[in-house]
């Protein structure tokens, strides 16, 4: 059942980043992020990375919000899964 839980989760993370992905390169594709079937990712992925940039040092015009959201997505998932692994394996 752990296993499940955590290939689950793994999974959502996983569908997360590909959002922040997406939300990255959206304007290189010409994808508007303000036209209502889009609206969604926006909402998504928006909030954290507007904190992240907030806290992160003036760049010019290199947005790395988007980078940092997606490394700090990637570490929370290695550390969530991990637990879920170790956590069936001792059992």
């Amino acid at each position: 059942m752990e296993d499940i839980i955590a290939r689950a989760l793994y999974a959502a993370f996983t569908l997360y980043m590909m959002a922040i992905l997406l939300y990255w390169i959206a304007p290189w594709l010409h994808i508007e992020l303000t036209d209502a079937r889009c609206l969604w990712l926006a909402r998504l992925v928006d909030p954290p990375v507007t904190w992240l940039r907030k806290r992160m040092p003036y760049m010019g015009p290199t947005d790395l919000g988007p980078l940092a959201a997606l490394f700090i997505t990637w570490v929370a998932r290695q550390i969530v899964v991990a637990m879920f692994v170790n956590v069936s394996a001792g059992s």
